[in-house]
């Protein structure tokens, strides 16, 4: 499985500490898996809880603990580091969104996310399309985003049809533009799930592997 052979262990065997738990309602941890605007406030307290038991163990080094996630961490991840006293050292996020959640809904609909086969090109101009008539609605990570202040990774599949990928990068953009420590990568062809079992762009787990190596070990 990719995220234990090709991104968990090559992290530990270069001394980066990883600590993964299940989200709420999956395998063993209780509670409601489906998170929803209302909800992130809890995702994301479950996450600054993770990060402060990461930072009071003895053999690690606190200054460098950093938050990974995928898909909705890129609402869930930007509120979590905006609640922490002292904010982590980086962000590494694969599939997630910096546009809003009733963009991501619009999106996924047009695009048709749970029909089978690749988007293809009418389809993605015919969702683009829907996605600037409708604008933004729900809850907005962008203004968390700008806060951040520590480097961050983002990374995307060209033909993502649960999140727009277009519309995220140009966000992430403009805010790297302004002076954010962002790495924003696009693989052109590659779907959603860039870390799954089987990741929609072979070398996605490779290049996210080898930005947290760089990050977590500078300084």
């Amino acid at each position: 499985m990719p995220y234990e052979a090709d991104i968990v262990a090559p992290l530990v065997d270069d001394g980066i500490a990883v600590f993964s738990y299940d989200k709420r309602g999956v395998g063993e941890s209780e509670g409601d898996c489906c998170t929803n605007p209302g909800q992130y406030n809890v995702v994301a307290a479950d996450a600054d809880g993770a990060v402060l038991a990461v930072r009071s163990h003895p053999e690690i080094d606190a200054d460098k603990v950093g938050l990974y996630g995928a898909s909705e961490a890129g609402w869930v991840v930007p509120l979590a580091d905006s609640r922490l006293s002292k904010p982590v050292a980086f962000t590494a996020l694969v599939d997630g969104p910096s546009v809003t959640t009733g963009e991501e809904e619009v999106w996924s609909d047009a695009a048709g996310e749970d029909e089978s086969g690749p988007l293809t090109d009418e389809k993605k101009a015919e969702a683009t399309q829907k996605l600037q008539e409708a604008g933004a609605s729900g809850f907005d990570p962008a203004p968390l985003i700008e806060q951040m202040s520590t480097p961050g990774l983002w990374l995307y599949g060209g033909a993502d049809k649960s999140i727009p990928t277009d519309r995220s990068v140009e966000i992430l953009s403009r805010m790297k533009k302004a002076g954010k420590d962002f790495t924003i990568v696009v693989f052109p062809d590659a779907g959603h799930g860039l870390v799954d079992t089987v990741p929609t762009a072979p070398e996605a787990p490779a290049t996210l592997v080898e930005w947290i190596q760089k990050t977590a070990t500078e300084g």
